[in-house]
């Protein structure tokens, strides 16, 4: 398990299984943070994430996408493409 923020700028984060778990109140996940990113977080199954806030494609040119087969706690908020491009599946 890991605790704190996390920010996918490339490529892809997996976390998937049972027992595995990713996040802590009070923080979140970006998938594609600046201009040019393009990052992908998956959430399989069995995975827990305890993220407070979710946004894919936050900014302008930035394209982020989320995919979510486990189980996902989020308390605060969700944003798919604040100013990029997002994609939640």
């Amino acid at each position: 398990s890991y605790t704190g923020g996390t920010t996918v700028r490339s490529g892809t984060l997996v976390v998937s299984g049972t027992g595995a778990s990713l996040g802590q109140i009070g923080s979140g996940v970006i998938a594609g943070d600046f201009s040019g990113d393009d990052g992908t977080f998956v959430l399989g199954a069995g995975a827990v994430s305890e993220y407070n806030s979710a946004v894919a494609g936050f900014q302008a040119g930035s394209v982020g996408t989320i995919n979510v087969s486990g189980t996902w706690n989020n308390m605060g908020f969700l944003v798919v493409g604040y100013s990029g491009t997002g994609t939640l599946n």
